[in-house]
């Protein structure tokens, strides 16, 4: 999902998630206690900027952090 947030502002995400996703924001694993997943939902609050951000399972991205080392 791709995400533009106004200056000045911000934005409360929710994503498609399971507590045992990895949730990554322009290629970068966002840290767990950053956001909250409840029924099946991450929900996070972010500032102004533009994200790009990615829901995998973590078996896929343990798999993805080893092809790229």
């Amino acid at each position: 999902m791709q995400l533009e947030v106004p200056v000045n502002t911000i934005a409360i995400v929710y994503l498609p998630a399971t507590t045992s996703s990895k949730i990554f924001s322009n290629s970068v694993e966002i840290r767990s206690n950053d956001y909250v997943v409840k029924d099946n939902i991450a929900v996070m609050k972010v500032g102004s900027g533009e994200y790009k951000f990615e829901v995998r399972p973590q078996k896929d991205a343990q798999k993805n952090e080893r092809t790229s080392k």
